[in-house]
């Protein structure tokens, strides 16, 4: 018999909204366990800075310090992944997050940023995430999501890159 827990998830899988937030509340439990350093950036469709939006950018859902002279852009997802074998965005966000990386090199040019996704997949509520790297997207395949032109990125092969949430 399901639980109200079990049925209160499956419906937030169904919002993109409440799906971000539980992705976000998820990456936060893993990360505030990991003993990494780590900011949390404030979301909202009011306080993008001005020079990120120039960029045409997006933040991030983290900054975490990698040492003094890098940090990961770490932005949390909570998506179908077809049974943890793919993962999809569409071109217009990998976009936003090219300008993200393009905004932070060029306004703080003495460290080095990566943008990493932590993926949740939906198959898995939140018990394990993958760590997907931007960069992964420029050799991913052309597909399409919600009609739109998109890429995607095969999970298989990540052996350490799986994580567990528990």
């Amino acid at each position: 018999m399901p639980t109200i827990e079990s049925i209160r998830s499956t419906l937030r899988k169904q919002c993109s909204t409440t799906a971000g937030e539980d992705g976000e509340k998820f990456a936060e439990n893993w990360l505030a366990n990991s003993g990494w350093t780590f900011e949390k950036i404030a979301q909202g469709k009011c306080n993008l800075a001005e020079e990120l939006k120039k960029y045409g950018g997006k933040r991030p859902d983290y900054l975490i310090e990698v040492d003094s002279g890098s940090v990961i852009l770490a932005d949390a997802k909570y998506h179908s992944t077809e049974d943890c074998t793919k993962f999809t965005l569409t071109d217009g966000e990998l976009g936003k997050y090219r300008s993200l990386a393009k905004f932070c090199e060029d306004s703080f040019p003495d460290k080095v940023f990566d943008v990493v996704f932590m993926l949740f997949p939906k198959e898995c509520d939140g018990n394990k995430f993958v760590w997907v790297h931007l960069c992964e997207f420029d050799n991913g395949t052309a597909t399409t999501l919600g009609g739109k032109p998109a890429t995607e990125v095969d999970l298989s092969d990540r052996g350490g890159l799986w994580c567990e949430n528990a």
